[in-house]
């Protein structure tokens, strides 16, 4: 009954996050690697928009994928990026090893043409759909900000998507 009942307030969760008329395209673009095109992107929130990504609520990125991707990778992907950008030596950021195990039990294998999305809710609490379904949740409200860093950060391995998704190019 307790999962049910979960799982129903993270339907309505997103839900209302997908739906709420508040929320605009704040930017789109594509990350390519080497000259490959690994997914779209588009970042979602309410306007104005500062760019504080970290306090902004509610924020919705979506990826699109172009490539199949096994999920244990793109959570390796994701370790690598946060530890690039040196994120695990942020007070914010210091659970990334306790993330890294949720994303694990969250994140499927992706086939080309599947979406992943992260929908930040007005709580902070931070929620993953995948092809629009809910897929599982992490209540940490740093999550999100730390997660977002890895295009929208200053430093971030892909700076020109992280312009596009800013609506700065």
């Amino acid at each position: 009954m307790k999962a049910s009942l979960t799982l129903i307030f993270v339907a309505m969760s997103s839900l209302c996050l997908s739906t709420s008329s508040s929320l605009v395209e704040l930017g789109k673009g594509t990350y390519t690697w080497w000259g490959i095109s690994i997914y779209n992107a588009s970042l979602w929130g309410a306007q104005p928009f500062n760019g504080d990504y970290g306090r902004t609520r509610p924020l919705r990125l979506n990826i699109r994928y172009l490539m199949d991707i096994e999920g244990e990778e793109l959570v390796e992907t994701t370790m690598d990026e946060w530890l690039d950008l040196e994120l695990d030596k942020t007070t914010e950021c210091q659970d990334i090893n306790r993330w890294e195990k949720q994303l694990n039990k969250i994140w499927p294998d992706i086939k080309e043409g599947d979406q992943l999305t992260l929908d930040v809710m007005t709580t902070g609490e931070s929620i993953f759909l995948f092809n629009e379904q809910p897929i599982g949740r992490i209540k940490d409200p740093f999550f999100a900000g730390c997660f977002l860093a890895i295009w929208l950060h200053e430093a971030t391995n892909a700076p020109a998507l992280r312009e596009q998704l800013l609506g700065l190019q």
